[in-house]
């Protein structure tokens, strides 16, 4: 199966740099949603991590809500059901993403830190269908990303490229 994921050892170098500027380990939370089955958090992420920062939290599909009461955390686009951004990322007061290099089908090339924030809605397997159009009313990606949520929080992107894949799917269908 051509499928990637990413590693432990790109995230705690973003921890050791945010540390190092003066934020509290405790003050770190890693949303982790690139993972098959929405299950949780795969034990070489929390093994890897815990053992050089243990008390960075680890959230992601399984212990996600998305019904906080959050201003903005409906997206604004036609898309139903309506997506929501993940009570944890509407919380936050910054964001640092760390894309993976994979092309979710060979004829849209890599989409890099715009599909990474798919990870974050309710609903990321109902709209795979709609990422060819480039409007926010239409493409889940445009939508998520114009959110304040994510727009506004947005301070850095890591791009992992490390390993990456240009062909295959990483979803069957």
């Amino acid at each position: 199966v051509n499928l990637i994921a990413s590693i432990p050892e790109m995230l705690n170098s973003v921890i050791g740099g945010v540390i190092s500027a003066g934020v509290p380990e405790s003050s770190i939370l890693v949303y982790e949603a690139t993972r098959p089955g929405n299950g949780p958090t795969l034990p070489r992420f929390l093994q890897k991590t815990h053992a050089l920062y243990p008390g960075v939290v680890f959230r992601g599909p399984d212990t996600r809500d998305f019904y906080g009461d959050f201003p903005n955390q409906i997206i604004e686009s036609s898309i139903q059901p309506p997506l929501r951004i993940c009570s944890d990322l509407c919380a936050a007061h910054h964001l640092i993403a760390l894309p993976i290099v994979k092309a979710i089908r060979v004829d849209w090339g890599t989409s890099g830190a715009l599909k990474l924030h798919h990870g974050t809605i309710n609903e990321p397997q109902a709209t795979h269908a709609l990422l060819y159009d480039g409007t926010a009313a239409v493409n889940p990606c445009v939508a998520i990303n114009s959110n304040p949520h994510i727009r506004d929080k947005l301070r850095l992107i890591v791009a992992d490229g490390l390993y990456g894949m240009w062909t295959g799917r990483h979803f069957s269908g």
